[in-house]
Parts: structure tokens; C-alpha cells; sequence
């Protein structure tokens, strides 16, 4: 079986820059982009990130605004700014140049467990498995396992369940396994018929690919309605950049009331008014624009664009500013709102 792997690699492999040129800088930055994200989706990014950060060092003296500005439209922020420490630590640490141990690179930040044995494979060819989601579910369904994923036991396992074919070529076994998870043996209608596992495969030969992986509970996606206020005045408009501790962190958008429930639609716009009228920042509302739904991994946000004129003399508030509309499209903002700042 894994002369069938390596030869379907071969032939069906896919062709993406990070593979084609495994410099430990691409190997990296392609790891972190493709966190939670599709190839598809992170492809323009990574090419994005590299013509604008083309070394580490680059990256290191950017500002945080100018890395989050580049993730826009990417998601979980937190990676942007992981990458971007991470870049700092290294040219402070290790003078630009990525370890190739272990021990040394999960100190790094925004590298954990998983980045690190795929930075290891990768640009090291250190006989690593890199256990994500696309490797687990062709792992368990050819071995017939039913232990849930990720945790220590399931990644322990499926480093030794597979070490023997790891040692000859860590980056093309990693890499075939991926391709594999991610083109034949999908979550969905597996085409096995074409697998070059299924020679061996348990849930092949038993017809029971469905019954694996085991799926965790997902996690509920609590109710948050954002009521934001935007106003202009003399070609500016109040943004508030977010503070470390909150979602979208570091990112700009507008001064908000928010409500850990969603108004019943019957009475929203009523119940929306009701507390418009109990905020004093407040002399006029314009108008009131319901948004679409957004979701993210754990919130499920209803939000308002609320038009207002603000009294007179305002005093601001923390991380609030005043920005000139002319420069509104340099600041790095939440997917949320990039629409209407478009037409700003």
C-alpha cells in the first residue's frame, strides 16, 4: 500500500508554491493561513502576504495594522498577530533563521503541536506525521478507529500507526495523505472506488466510511446582537479600534452597544429604538439597517447599522477616533463591516 501512495502522489499530487519551493518561511506562513481555511480560500493570501513580506525579516518590521490589513477577509484574527510575533521572535531569537527541532519551534508563537511536526516534515523532512482533520479521517477509516480527534491518545496513535511509512519521504507522505483527505476520502461521498488505499482500507472493505471519524460535539454558537453607530461629520466618521481582550481584536469598526440575546423579529425594530433612546451619546437616529447574520465559531451575531448624529460635544471613549473617510480604507477591519466601508 504505500507504493500505491507515493506512485498516486506522483501523478495526483497537488501542485501549491509552498510545496514547489519548501523554504521554511513559506512552509510556515502556508500552515498558519490554511488554519481553519480551505486552499482555495488561503492561496491569495499566502501570494499576498509573500509579494508585500517576501523574507521574515520583512514581516518582523511591519506593523501589526499593515499584517491585519492583509488577513482582512481571512477570519481568526489571532493568526495574523501570531504570525507577525512569530516573525519578531525569530529575528530576535534566531536571527531570522527557523529551528529545526522540536523543542525549539513550538516556543514560537502561533506554533503548537501540529505546526510544529508539519514544519518539521516539510521544510526538515523530519519523519514527523502531520495529524490534521484531512490526515485523522483517512487514518481512521483505514484502520477502523474510533477515538476522537484531536487529542493526545488519537495523535500519539496516528504517529505510530504510521511511522514506518513516514521515514522515507516525510514531505510527499505527509503531503499525499492530505490530498487524499482532502480529494477522495472527503467528509461526504468518498470517491474509494479510486482511493490507493482501499486495498487495505477497513471502512472500504466493511462499506462503513460513514461510520468514521467519530464526530465531536460541535460547540453552540451563542446569540450576540450588535447595534453600530455610524456618523460622520467633516469628511470623518468615530471608529473604534477593539482592544486586545474582545472579538476582532485590534481591528477597527464603530462604537456599538451589544446584547447577549437576538430581539424577537416581531419587536426588534421597537426594542432597538427603546435602547437608542436610553443612550445618551446620542441626539438623532437616521436610520436603522438590519444585517444579514453572521457567523463565527462561537458566535452567531445579528447586527444593526444604526445612522445617528452624536450630541454636540462628545466625549469619547476608549479606542474611539475620529478617521478622515479619505484614509478609512488603510484600517484593517472585521468582515462585518468591510461592505459598508466600501461604499464610504
Amino acid at each position: 500500500m504505500k507504493d500505491q501512495l507515493f506512485i498516486w502522489y506522483q501523478k495526483e499530487g497537488r501542485t501549491l508554491p509552498w510545496r514547489e519551493n519548501p523554504h521554511p518561511y513559506h512552509v510556515f506562513l502556508s500552515e498558519i493561513i490554511l488554519q481553519q481555511t480551505r486552499v482555495e480560500q488561503g492561496m491569495p493570501y499566502f501570494h499576498r502576504f509573500i509579494e508585500n513580506f517576501p523574507q521574515i525579516q520583512n514581516l518582523s518590521t511591519a506593523t501589526e495594522e499593515e499584517v491585519l490589513k492583509l488577513w482582512q477577509g481571512l477570519g481568526y484574527y489571532s493568526r495574523a498577530r501570531n504570525l507577525w510575533k512569530a516573525a519578531k521572535y525569530l529575528v530576535e531569537h534566531h536571527g531570522g533563521v527557523f529551528p529545526s527541532t522540536y523543542d525549539e519551534l513550538i516556543k514560537i508563537p502561533g506554533i503548537g503541536p501540529y505546526t510544529a511536526r508539519a514544519m518539521m516534515a516539510f521544510a526538515f523532512s523530519k519523519p514527523e506525521v502531520a495529524a490534521d482533520g484531512n490526515i485523522w479521517r483517512v487514518t481512521s477509516r483505514y484502520f477502523g478507529l474510533k477515538e476522537e480527534f484531536p487529542n493526545s491518545k488519537s495523535i500519539a496513535l496516528t504517529q505510530e500507526l504510521w511511522k514506518d511509512w513516514v521515514v522515507e519521504n516525510p514531505s510527499h507522505f505527509n503531503n499525499a495523505m492530505m490530498d487524499i483527505g482532502a480529494r477522495i476520502c472527503t467528509p461526504l461521498h468518498p470517491s474509494c472506488d479510486i482511493c490507493p488505499l482501499n486495498g487495505q482500507c477497513f471502512s472500504f472493505s466493511e462499506k462503513s466510511w460513514s461510520n468514521f471519524p467519530v464526530k465531536t460535539k460541535k460547540t453552540k454558537a451563542t446569540p450576540l446582537t450588535l447595534l453600530y453607530f455610524i456618523s460622520k461629520k467633516d469628511d470623518r466618521v468615530l471608529m473604534k479600534k477593539r482592544d486586545e481582550t474582545s472579538i476582532w481584536a485590534n481591528l477597527y469598526d464603530f462604537p456599538e452597544l451589544n446584547f447577549p440575546i437576538h430581539f424577537s423579529q416581531k419587536d426588534e425594530e421597537n426594542l432597538i429604538y427603546e435602547e437608542l433612546r436610553k443612550y445618551q451619546r446620542i441626539k438623532k437616529v437616521i436610520s436603522i439597517q438590519k444585517q444579514p447574520i453572521h457567523l463565527l465559531s462561537h458566535r452567531k451575531i445579528q447586527p444593526f447599522f444604526c445612522f445617528v448624529e452624536f450630541v454636540p460635544i462628545l466625549q469619547l471613549e476608549k479606542g474611539e477616533t475620529w478617521i478622515q473617510i479619505k484614509n478609512i480604507h488603510q484600517l484593517p477591519v472585521p468582515k462585518l463591516i468591510e461592505s459598508l466601508i466600501a461604499t464610504f
